[in-house]
């Protein structure tokens, strides 16, 4: 569906040069030509009849613009809608890849932990058998010593704790297997947005922990104007002129 959907918004015409979308830049382009010539023949205000004249030439610049844009709107949303299917089908692709990625990457790690489970485990049971080898062997010379009637030498033997024989498993996951890199990943998750405030006017934790909203002070700005008594809040004003058809 999304390919016949591709096809009928026929989206690579409008850079055709004989096009119907160059035809009207081309046209717009030459209608809008004489209006900018105008308004920039128009270096200062200083008499009213040039304050007559600028807000005349700015009335024809709003007019061109709102006819500008009522142009390029169909395209835009023509090209939006090709975007938006394209983003799609790229985001489905991506997250059938992400999914198998996560799913095989979290059967690795619980392999891995398993394995690593299993080398401890087996690591403890050989340290045991040594341990118990070894104990076995301390007794046996204990006993041979008091058999050739070195009785000092077996006490001095049973008193000596046994030592084993060092054990080595060798480990048979790989380190670091080809193609696979394990990362580690760590979040902060903000619990107590007060105490974070409090933290950072206090100096305990840097300010960039904190971010401005500053659609919301333009809001309260607008609503308040002069008004506004905020700490560490100016009130800038801007003042800007627009001109109706």
């Amino acid at each position: 569906m999304s390919e016949v959907f591709l096809m009928n918004l026929q989206a690579p015409e409008i850079l055709q040069p004989e096009g119907e979308y160059q035809k009207g830049v081309a046209a717009l382009k030459k209608e809008a030509s004489p209006i900018l010539s105008n308004a920039q023949s128009i270096p200062s205000v200083s008499t009213a009849e040039e304050h007559a004249s600028a807000v005349a030439a700015g009335r024809l610049l709003q007019a061109m613009n709102k006819k500008t844009s009522e142009f390029y709107k169909p395209y835009k949303k023509r090209i939006d809608e090709m975007k938006r299917v394209v983003l799609d089908e790229e985001k489905s692709a991506l997250d059938a890849l992400d999914v198998e990625k996560k799913r095989l990457g979290l059967l690795i790690f619980e392999w891995e932990q398993q394995e690593q489970k299993r080398q401890q485990e087996q690591l403890q049971r050989e340290r045991e058998a040594a341990q118990k080898t070894a104990e076995e062997e301390r007794l046996a010379d204990a006993i041979a010593l008091e058999a050739e009637g070195d009785t000092e030498g077996a006490a001095a033997m049973l008193e000596t704790p046994a030592m084993p024989v060092p054990v080595i498993v060798q480990r048979t996951a790989p380190k670091q297997t080809r193609g696979k890199v394990q990362r580690t990943t760590y979040r902060g998750k903000v619990v107590n947005f007060r105490a974070l405030v409090c933290a950072c006017a206090a100096g305990k934790i840097p300010l960039d922990a904190l971010e401005v909203n500053q659609s919301f002070v333009n809001l309260q700005a607008n609503a308040f104007r002069e008004g506004l008594n905020w700490p560490g809040v100016d009130v800038e004003i801007e003042v800007s002129t627009h001109f109706r058809n």
